[in-house]
């Protein structure tokens, strides 16, 4: 597994940004949808800040799900049970919904008072990891564009803390959010 944008924002063409490796249109992408794809900050202070509205964040389902794959990424086997979270990033005054996320949580290998506030479902995972100053490290592990729709663009990666893998998420963005 190769880690992408690690100490730059730029992937030369000769390092595949997938496991399908395939070839992305980069330069046509709208520039801060890039920045969004390669930042390892949080999505949600980003999209803020750029859009000039306050972020919600909409808890679709989660619940505790059985892998029907491994997962090497976290450390996890088919079988394992990990929470499975859906949120939607909406803009509270326009209703723009700017992202999806699917995040696959190892629950257990948190702090107690962390497991009972992402149950609860309250703020996004890199708002709380803030404000509760726990100290983790984020590693983007793949970036692409959706096979049925062209306007989503995705991109996977991992937080780690204590040198441990937690939890793996996947956000989407629709493009034409960002034109």
């Amino acid at each position: 597994m190769t880690a992408l944008f690690v100490s730059s924002g730029f992937l030369p063409s000769s390092l595949p940004p997938n496991s399908q490796e395939a070839t992305l249109d980069w330069e046509n992408w709208p520039p801060f949808l890039r920045v969004l794809l390669t930042t390892d900050g949080t999505v949600t202070k980003s999209l803020e800040s750029y859009f000039w509205e306050p972020v919600e964040v909409l808890t679709l389902s989660q619940a505790y799900s059985a892998l029907e794959c491994d997962m090497t990424a976290i450390d996890c086997t088919k079988g394992d049970k990990v929470w499975l979270r859906d949120v939607s990033l909406k803009g509270s005054v326009s209703g723009c919904e700017y992202a999806t996320a699917q995040s696959y949580i190892r629950l257990q290998a948190l702090p107690h008072t962390m497991q009972l506030a992402l149950k609860e479902g309250r703020i996004g995972i890199g708002e709380f990891l803030r404000e509760c100053e726990y100290e983790t490290y984020r590693e983007i592990l793949a970036v692409g564009e959706s096979e049925t729709n062209q306007n989503i663009i995705w991109r996977t990666y991992r937080i780690m803390m204590n040198k441990k893998p937690l939890m793996q998420i996947t956000e989407r963005f629709n493009k034409k959010s960002f034109e």
